[in-house]
């Protein structure tokens, strides 16, 4: 008959009936439609041919033919016979995968394995494919069924086969990979109970998802307990499982005391925080925060108790909790129960810093830790409470403080203002806002405190202003600070202004020259500055007052050092000679007669008119050191050039060193003790230390002299200078100061720099590296010319 192929391949058949005549013949076998059937008269035997086993037109045929009605027919024809070969052949020439899917399916139902691969691998459907192929080398035929009953999803049928094979395992797999568990309990009591417990806690735990609290129980309880003997009970981490859904299943059914009892038996942490889950889902809060405490999830814990307010409870487990919003719950129920210190602990475990200090300052009083507190944590609103605080108690010093660290600059400068405390503002603000400086030297001025107001004026950006309270200053501080503004306003109106009074045109009384210097600098205009600075040293020097001019030197090689400008080569010279001549003293105090002697001959007679109003004493000094320092040669040479001068000679007769003088000419020594030599910082050749020039360079370089002793400086023990930056050998410094402080009785070694005789600690030396000292010596050759 005919059939009907759907889109998924299966199968409907139509079958025809085709009719014998019984009366003649009877039918006796059939065989590829062929009937044998056996004559009733006669008892000859017959064949009958079936219509439908007809001979059909083969394939090639058909592909000329082209007529797929014929095709179709035919195709069904096979297929209807089990003749898959044909069948497929007729496939390929139609390519419809309705016809495939059939003949796999037709393939499957007769169990021919091959046909089924070749059509599934047509069709690209790997996972068939792979399926199949593992059933290939099956030679049970029952089992084979099975397998392919469960392709085709008959679950029923496959079971029946797997049995039938003598596989019933492989049927108790499919049903627990299938999830049914009923049908797979009963398989496993049959042929396997060592599964029993397994299946058992699967279907269990199936059923607890489910909310079938009872029967997941009795699962459960069949899982610790199989009727079977042979069961798989002896599994200790099944039977840990098994017990905890038991506890699990318990509580759900409201046994909390039993289920409590099971779960500390097996003490498992996540046993403890599962079944308190439960427990809160009951709204049995108490006993849900306990096993929340035995599983250690501490802050879940808490929150169950601040919800019950157990405060012991909550008191025992607060070092725990770690979630801060749960901290401060905490903390506001301890403060209800006036434990304020223990809420203080909770609130900086919390980092609640506010309730810190609230609870500092209106419970506990305790000001000054809360200042504390607020002054390391830097909290805008917590500084903002405690500068109420200190409001409130008139300590307006602090409420300045920590208004600045609540960030309210205005209210700060305007309790600053009201209450007289601007100094205090200042101290505490730092570096103030250009509005904030103008307030601050509007209250200056006020208060008639000329520098402060022109400081803050001059911060704030009102040049002008500042200049005129600067110069309204009396003293020399008023002039400085003026002169600094002039240099960074750079209005050619101020310089002129500044000019006039420096000269004395505005009142009449010329200021200190070192101010035009000063005022040289700050405008950057270096030359000026250095041709001012020689000038005042020379006429600091015509006047005799040395130790003026050594400190106008001084201070303006200083000044452009400071600038990182060149210092000219004269103002270098007079330096050495001013400081030589300033050394002499410090020195001889010593009783260092060589060295005095040294440092003499230096000046005398090379450069003794530099110094007018002292040659006379110079030539004494000198030719007195020197006999005391072994240095007959040099005292005699100098003794004789005092001599041959007429102006030094009538001072020397009306001296008391006339006959001395007169002894050492008449009696002239040669030989001369060697000068004490150090090695060259520049080549590292012996010289005499005293040298300042190193001759042994290519071009003639000079050597930085050492502010303390006058030697030129070494290489391995050079330091500078904290106070004034002037080289220096780093051994004689620590002694010069030594032996100041042992003079002075001073044991914190404290002692005043040899330059401008500034207090200085030992603590402030440290000794500098050689590549240091070359650098230094490097930037001490750097000169500018002077014209």
């Amino acid at each position: 008959g005919s059939i009907e192929i759907d889109e998924h391949g299966s199968i409907t058949q139509f079958p025809k009936s085709f009719s014998i005549d019984s009366s003649k013949v009877l039918p006796v076998v059939s065989n590829n439609g062929n009937v044998s059937c056996i004559s009733i008269s006669d008892r000859q035997l017959t064949c009958v041919r079936f219509p439908m086993y007809s001979p059909t037109t083969n394939v090639r045929d058909e592909e000329q033919n082209a007529n797929e009605a014929k095709t179709t027919a035919l195709f069904s024809h096979h297929l209807s016979l089990l003749q898959l070969e044909d069948a497929w052949k007729l496939a390929l020439v139609l390519d419809r995968r309705d016809y495939f899917l059939a003949i796999a399916n037709k393939a499957m139902h007769v169990m021919d394995i091959e046909m089924a691969l070749k059509v599934y691998r047509q069709l690209g459907d790997a996972g068939m494919v792979t399926s199949l192929q593992s059933l290939v080398s099956i030679e049970n035929v029952n089992f084979l069924a099975a397998h392919l009953a469960v392709l085709f999803m008959e679950y029923d049928l496959a079971e029946e086969k797997f049995i039938a094979s003598g596989h019933p395992r492989a049927a108790l797999e499919m049903r627990i990979d299938l999830m049914q568990w009923e049908q797979a309990l009963k398989l496993a009591e049959l042929h396997d109970p060592r599964q029993v417990s397994n299946i058992s806690l699967r279907y269990a735990t199936q059923l607890e998802a489910r909310g079938e609290y009872d029967n997941a129980l009795e699962f459960y309880e069949l899982g610790l307990n199989p009727t079977n003997s042979t069961g798989d009970s002896n599994n200790e981490d099944l039977r840990i499982v098994c017990k905890s859904g038991l506890v699990r299943t318990i509580m759900h059914l409201g046994d909390i005391r039993r289920g409590i009892r099971l779960a500390k038996e097996i003490n498992d942490s996540r046993l403890y925080a599962a079944c308190a889950d439960i427990l809160v889902k009951l709204e049995q809060f108490s006993e849900a925060a306990y096993l929340f405490e035995l599983s250690q999830l501490y802050d879940k814990a808490a929150e169950l108790y601040v919800d019950s307010n157990a405060i012991p409870n909550i008191l025992r487990i607060s070092d725990k909790v770690t979630s801060q919003k749960l901290l401060c719950r905490i903390g506001n129920v301890l403060e209800r129960e006036m434990k304020f210190r223990e809420a203080i602990m909770l609130y900086q475990k919390a980092h609640d810093h506010d309730s810190v200090v609230r609870l500092y300052l209106d419970e506990l009083e305790e000001a000054e830790s809360a200042f504390e507190l607020v002054r390391e944590i830097k909290s805008l609103s917590a500084a903002f409470m405690v500068a109420q605080y200190c409001q409130e108690c008139n300590d307006y010093a602090q409420a300045i403080e920590f208004l600045l660290i609540a960030n309210e600059r205005q209210r700060a400068i305007d309790l600053a203002r009201d209450n007289s405390c601007m100094d205090i503002y200042v101290e505490k603000v730092g570096k103030p806002s250009l509005d904030d400086a103008q307030q601050i030297a509007q209250f200056y001025e006020a208060a008639q405190e000329l520098i402060k107001a022109g400081d803050y004026y001059c911060a704030s950006g009102n040049y002008g202003r500042a200049f005129s309270l600067f110069l309204e200053e009396e003293g020399d501080i008023g002039i400085q600070k003026a002169i600094d503004v002039v240099g960074l306003a750079e209005n050619d109106d101020l310089t002129n202004k500044l000019i006039d009074v420096l000269l004395g045109e505005v009142d009449g009384v010329p200021r200190d020259p070192l101010h035009v210097f000063r005022l040289y600098v700050s405008l950057r205009n270096y030359s000026d500055a250095v041709k001012t600075a020689l000038l005042i040293v020379k006429q600091e020097q015509l006047d005799g007052d040395y130790s003026k001019s050594h400190y106008a030197v001084s201070e303006a090689i200083k000044v452009l050092r400071e600038n990182a400008h060149p210092i000219p080569f004269q103002l270098k010279h007079m330096f050495i000679l001013l400081h030589t001549y300033h050394l002499v003293k410090t020195v001889a105090r010593r009783g260092d007669h060589k060295c005095t002697a040294r440092l003499l001959l230096r000046l005398v007679p090379a450069h003794v008119g530099n110094f007018p109003r002292h040659r006379f004493q110079l030539f004494i000094s000198t030719i007195v050191e020197c006999q005391k320092a072994g240095l007959k040669s040099s005292s005699y040479k100098c003794a004789e050039l005092l001599w041959s001068n007429k102006e030094l000679r009538m001072q020397l007769e009306k001296s008391k060193f006339e006959k001395k003088v007169q002894s050492i000419i008449r009696r002239p020594i040669v030989e001369e003790e060697e000068q004490e030599k150090s090695l060259c910082p520049l080549t590292g050749s012996r010289i005499s230390c005293m040298d300042l020039e190193c001759y042994s360079s290519r071009s003639k370089e000079l050597l930085p002299m050492c502010v303390v002793s006058g030697k030129h400086i070494v290489l391995d023990d050079f330091c500078t200078c904290p106070i004034s930056g002037f080289a220096a050998i780093y051994s004689e410094y620590v002694a010069y100061l030594r032996e100041f402080s042992d003079v002075k009785k001073n044991e914190n070694t404290e002692g005043v720099d040899p330059v401008f005789q500034k207090p200085i600690s030992l603590d402030d030396l440290s000794r500098a590296s050689p590549e240091d000292a070359l650098r230094y010596i490097n930037e001490y050759n750097m000169e500018e010319v002077v014209e």
